[in-house]
């Protein structure tokens, strides 16, 4: 131990000095900052982290014991604040002054533990100590690119301990300093768990090191394995177990792996020079103000070397010494920080490890970003540096005046730390994103008031930080953490999509104004409160809160001009019973479904991970018209039928939401695109946009005839997949489908497979491509499951949706749809206007009003594909506006385009027009008019125009008028434009509305197919087809069309949703703790209880009846975000909701503490057995005696077995 005492704390003081002024903003003015996940109330604090559950009632989420034990560090200081009645943020600048003081101090003892035995009491030996600890606590990549990240910080902060500590107790064969390494580096671990996987990577490589050095002599070999099995047995007691119970209990977004995208963006900065002087964080850039340093960033970058290069110079400068000790340890942290940097640097090398290592869903997330290379690279950065500066120092006390020039040489070294570390001790604040903030008195008073609705939920809106909190700081959600009412965490990958649809700023539910559904929904997911913040985007906050006003189903209860709360009015109770309506093609299908107002029903999305169950006890299931029979199979079948092509080839993995952070991932987000479940979060889907073909290994386990089936991405920039197994023909497969973009079932084929493993390639030939999953079943159990479905669906309710994407309609529309109920159906159409609908061999017209739906007479149908046809009788006054006439009522304007009727490719009809040139002039078009159409002044015209192109420049379509009072034609706009129509691309549909000029009394069309782009792909092309010109107010508009079965002649759509009759009642619940609520039940045949808690697959229903457990029921999301379970159980029941994970929480708990006040118990003792007292010399002799014995018993057991065996 350190003999100077005073020393050391005067040296730890200087650190806490060092800190407070470079957090002087914050800890001298008093002013107040936060980071992501921190609470400002201490009560609150307490609330939120302080109490010993797995689920988290406040956030409605997961908890777990590691994330428990680490913010037990946080509750001193949350008890502290709560009796001085002061702000946790206030307390915060003081908890970095803590952890910098530690960090440089850490430091500090490790190098001046590193090199005290030569030089004990040496001046030089503590300056170096004191440089290296300076250098290491302001560190950039932590220091100030991780700053916001406390949890990070704990981490840099004791890991220099955690490795001298395990040195020390490997060398001097101590077990008391493994015991603290192992119980500091767990706990680093609880915060991020990769410092436990850093810790590992020292402990392992320095042992081997230390074999090496002691050339593996057997006592070397006996005494290592000793250490070692301490270092396992305190880790697992301690730590171990709990991280097992985490890693197992992870939800099912567990074993998403991370993609290239995702790490080429944090590791953007991670060359050989950034990585060695600090500068590898990904955000450092955008988080320091380069301009307002003294100096050029180069010359910053290049001072910033030079602690790294002085680092070497330790090899060199401890070469020729007699010391052992320390070129032994020296030489460890230079071939540590070599191969950390040459392994690091290499790209090859982190993408291997990140996307294609075993178990990369885990190891690509401990190195997503260079958190644990920066971790070890700056420990063995300043350990040589600390032994570098020492030996100059020693070499310059031998010069003449070497008092002045060891003070030129410490201050020269200090500036550089200084400059190198800009901008850690320049402003006060660290770096430009830990700013000061202060709260308005309009958040404290809508908390204030909140703090009075007792439990009751709320959600706010918008889920973005406030303009007056610092945006960049990672507290994205303050509002969350920050609400003195439960609330909901949205960063899980369901609550992205629900919250995208009902709460997003842009084309969500509230968006839009549809508060009936948004009312509905929230109270369903017991949601209470609404609370709208206007100091965000105001503009869109003005609308929403009109809308809120106007609704009759929120209430205002309070106000101050930056915070609405509303209340919901529909509030359903926490636990319900409810019917289940499984609704297929995601949350967008309940919002056309909503208008027919069904109640008590509650949604199962069936693109969800859901139990069949839920299917097979439903009355009513909403499908879209694509729907296939494997949309409802894939919840029968085997698992090992399914194929998700994002475990075979990570190139072109994609995932709906970003499994991390669970936000849109980019790729995402620029598909047109209604989202739903791909079935498991983890599947995702696999595209093409990088990998043209894939491959994957199929186990065929019985020799048969197999049907394979692919569930593809339809859009308009959809192309070919060529589907073969082994050397059969193949099969290609057409993705492109106008006007919509959805993942659907397609048939691929059917193959007789022999049992053993075969190859199916799957090769994309051109357009955007995607594939969520495989299904290869067994023919035999295809139609077996198909017949189950079949009579399955005899005795329940089955609607067909289609939703169009333009709902007006200028052309005949058609698409097919797979009837898999024999029976009675009718149709049902809400619009305006009047059109055709024709389904197989019934044909009705259908004339709309909008105050009401539209019903077809009754006709039946039987299991089957059809084809449904929907067709507007409103005349297009455009003479042949398809071609399938050629070319009469068109006239050719320039011969010297190549004009043809094509028949290989049309969006409308058999033919289109293509128009072809070699023309390379610009400003050339070929000038193809319509016959002029008799037009009204002041009316309103939608102009539909279909292109297609191949290397051409300024394709276009204008729309000319002919103005009376001056005799000729004017261009009155063009649909498309040139601009647009430049380049190759598929069948693209342009609208455009025209509200005829005055004098205007005819117009026509231009069809302008441009010159070529690019001489060297040859000739320019341009096919056009389908053009319309209709008059707005006679084009008939259809929003949805429903195809159902009846039971009776007169029912309608709206009596499907009618619940007659209650299956069962809930007579009360108590909330025993987070994870135990008890439900006291009364049913008269099986149902659907609902409990409005964030789904998780590990909540467990316990169905009791006279006291006797006789049902146990795993959750199906619920809304796709809440849990309901089936309990096929009647009478008088008590249901024990459970969340599983709480058995192992409080286990775990139990063996960390035990083992941790052991190990305290043993540091102690053996501290004071070293200091010679009595009692532990005492328990010394009886330990050994005892482990004599111990060996004795076992020695004597081994020899009578040893006996018997040689008998």
């Amino acid at each position: 131990m350190m003999k100077n005492k005073k020393l050391f704390i005067a040296t730890y003081t200087l650190y806490v000095v060092v800190a407070i002024f470079a957090l002087r903003k914050f800890t001298i003015a008093g002013n107040i900052t936060s980071i992501h996940s921190w609470v400002g109330d201490p009560e609150l604090f307490l609330r939120l982290y302080g109490q010993p559950y797995s689920w988290n009632y406040h956030l409605t989420r997961s908890e777990n014991v590691i994330q428990f034990l680490s913010r037990l560090f946080y509750m001193p200081f949350a008890i502290i604040s709560k009796h001085l009645n002061i702000s946790m943020f206030r307390v915060l600048p003081w908890i970095y002054v803590l952890l910098f003081s530690i960090a440089g101090f850490s430091m500090f003892y490790a190098v001046y533990s590193i090199i005290e035995r030569d030089y004990r009491n040496s001046i030089t030996t503590y300056i170096s100590s004191v440089l290296a600890g300076l250098y290491y606590m302001s560190y950039p990549f932590f220091a100030i690119g991780e700053l916001t990240e406390i949890f990070v910080m704990f981490g840099f902060s004791l890991f220099p301990l955690v490795v001298i500590y395990f040195i020390k107790g490997l060398e001097e064969r101590s077990s008391k300093y493994i015991i603290l390494s192992v119980i500091l580096g767990t706990y680093s671990g609880f915060f991020d768990i990769r410092y436990l996987f850093a810790s590992f990577i020292v402990y392992i490589t320095y042992t081997i090191y230390h074999l090496i050095t002691c050339r593996i002599k057997k006592c070397c070999l006996l005494e290592t394995l000793k250490i070692w099995i301490m270092l396992i047995t305190v880790f697992i007691l301690f730590g171990g177990l709990n991280l097992f119970i985490f890693a197992s209990s992870q939800s099912e977004y567990a074993n998403i792996p991370l993609n290239k995208e995702a790490y080429l963006i944090t590791w953007k900065e991670g060359d050989p020079i950034k990585l060695l002087n600090g500068f590898s964080w990904f955000l450092l850039p955008e988080q320091m103000d380069w301009g307002s340093l003294p100096i050029s960033r180069s010359i910053q970058m290049a001072l910033a070397l030079v602690i790294p290069i002085l680092s070497i110079l330790a090899l060199i400068l401890t070469h020729n010494k007699k010391r052992i000790v320390i070129p032994r340890r020296i030489y460890y942290f230079a071939i540590l920080l070599s191969l950390t940097v040459a392994l690091f640097s290499s790209k090859e090398f982190v993408n291997w490890l990140v996307t294609e290592s075993p178990e990369n869903f885990f190891i690509g997330r401990m190195f997503r970003t260079p958190r644990i290379p920066a971790q070890l690279i700056s420990i063995s950065v300043g350990i040589l540096f600390g032994v570098s500066v020492r030996e100059i120092l020693e070499r310059i006390k031998h010069i003449k005046r070497s008092n002045a020039l060891l003070s030129i040489t410490i201050i020269i070294l200090t500036s550089i730390i200084i400059i190198g570390s800009f901008p850690f001790f320049m402003y006060g604040t660290i770096n430009k994103w830990f700013v000061p903030f202060t709260i308005p008195q309009g958040y404290i008073e809508v908390n204030d008031f909140l703090r009075s609705t007792a439990e009751d939920r709320a959600i706010w809106f918008p889920l973005s930080s406030p303009r007056w909190y610092m945006p960049k700081s990672g507290g994205t959600y303050f509002y969350i953490y920050n609400s003195e009412v439960p609330t909901i965490w949205p960063s899980f990958n369901r609550w992205v999509y629900f919250m995208d649809f009902t709460l997003s700023s842009k084309h969500s539910l509230l968006n839009k104004g549809n508060t009936d559904l948004l009312a509905d929904i929230l109270g369903n997911i017991g949601i209470k409160y609404l609370i709208i913040s206007n100091d965000t985007t105001r503009l869109i906050n003005r609308k929403i809160i009109g809308y809120l006003n106007k609704s009759e189903d929120f209430m205002l209860i309070f106000n101050n001009s930056h915070y609405y709360v509303y209340k919901v009015l529909d509030n359903t109770s926490k636990i319900s019973t409810k019917s289940i309506i499984v609704i297929g093609g995601g949350l967008k299908t309940l919002e056309d479904l909503w208008p027919l107002k069904f109640s008590n029903g509650c949604v199962v999305l069936l693109d969800d991970n859901i139990n069949k169950n839920v299917i097979r006890y439903s009355d009513t299931l909403v499908l879209p018209f694509y729907s296939h029979y494997l949309d409802i199979m894939v919840h029968f079948i085997n698992r090992n039928d399914i194929y998700p092509l994002t475990r075979y080839n990570k190139e072109g993995a994609r995932y709906p939401t970003d499994p991390h952070h669970g936000m849109w991932t980019p790729y995402v987000s620029n598909l047109p695109h209604r989202w739903e479940y791909p079935y498991k979060m983890d599947y995702g889907f696999f595209t093409f946009d990088k990998v043209k073909e894939v491959k994957i290994p199929i186990n065929i386990p019985t020799t048969s005839s197999y049907i394979t089936f692919a569930r593809v991405f339809k859009n308009n920039e959809g192309g070919k997949l060529k589907f073969r197994i082994d050397n059969f023909s193949s099969t290609i497969i057409n993705t492109r489908v106008i006007d919509d973009a959805r993942f659907v079932w397609v048939k691929v084929g059917e193959v007789n497979l022999n049992r053993g493993l075969h190859t199916l390639n799957i090769e994309s030939i051109n357009g955007k491509n995607a594939i969520n999953i495989i299904a290869i079943i067994p023919k035999e159990e295809y139609l077996k499951t198909k017949k189950y479905i079949e009579r399955l669906f005899s005795n329940k309710s089955i609607i067909y949706e289609l939703k169009l994407i333009n709902s007006s309609l200028t052309r005949e529309q058609k698409t097919a749809i797979s009837i898999m109920k024999n029976g009675t159906y009718r149709f049902a159409l809400k619009g305006s206007g009047v059109v055709r609908v024709s389904l197989g061999n019934y044909s009705y017209v259908a004339i709309l009003n909008n105050s009401r739906l539209w019903y077809s007479p009754l006709f039946y149908l039987t299991i089957g594909t059809y084809n449904l046809t929907i067709e507007a009788l409103s005349s297009n006054i455009l003479q042949n506006p398809s071609f399938e006439n050629g070319t009469s009522g068109w006239s050719i304007g320039n011969t010297k385009f190549n004009v043809s009727l094509d028949n290989t490719t049309s969006i409308d009809g058999i033919y289109s027009l293509k128009v072809k040139t070699n023309i390379t002039k610009p400003l050339s078009w070929s000038w193809i008019e319509s016959v002029a159409m008799n037009v009204t002044p002041g009316r309103e015209y939608i102009i539909v125009t279909h292109m297609k192109t191949y290397n051409v420049n300024g394709s276009n379509i204008p729309i000319e008028g002919y103005f009376e009072n001056f005799g000729k034609w004017q261009q009155l706009r063009q649909c498309p434009t040139g601009r647009t129509g430049t380049g190759t691309f598929n069948w693209t549909e342009y609208r455009c509305i025209v509200k005829i000029p005055e004098n205007v009394t005819k117009i026509r069309i231009i069809l302008n197919a441009g010159w070529v782009l690019d001489p060297r792909k040859g000739p320019a092309i341009t096919w056009f087809d389908g053009i319309g010109v209709y008059p707005v107010d006679k084009l008939p508009v259809l929003d949805v069309v429903w195809l159902y079965s009846v039971n009776t002649p007169k029912e309608t759509l709206e009596d499907l949703f009618i619940v007659n009759g209650i299956p069962a009642t809930v007579k009360n619940y108590t909330r025993i703790n987070p994870t135990l609520w008890r439900v006291k039940v009364y049913a008269t045949k099986p149902f659907f209880l609902t409990f409005a808690e964030a789904y998780d697959p590990l909540w467990e229903a316990r169905v009791y009846k006279d006291g006797k457990l006789v049902e146990k029921v795993k959750p199906v999301p619920v809304y796709g975000v809440i849990n309901g379970f089936w309990i096929n159980q009647t009478g008088n029941l008590t249901i024990i909701l459970r969340y599983i994970p709480q058995d192992w929480f409080e286990r775990g708990l139990v063996i960390s503490a035990t083992t941790f006040i052991f190990s305290i118990l043993y540091i102690f003792y053996d501290w004071r057995r070293e200091r010679g007292d009595r009692w532990a010399k005492k328990v010394e002799k009886i330990t050994q005696k005892s482990k004599q014995k111990l060996v004795s018993i076992i020695s004597s057991m081994f020899r009578k077995l040893t006996g018997r065996f040689k008998r």
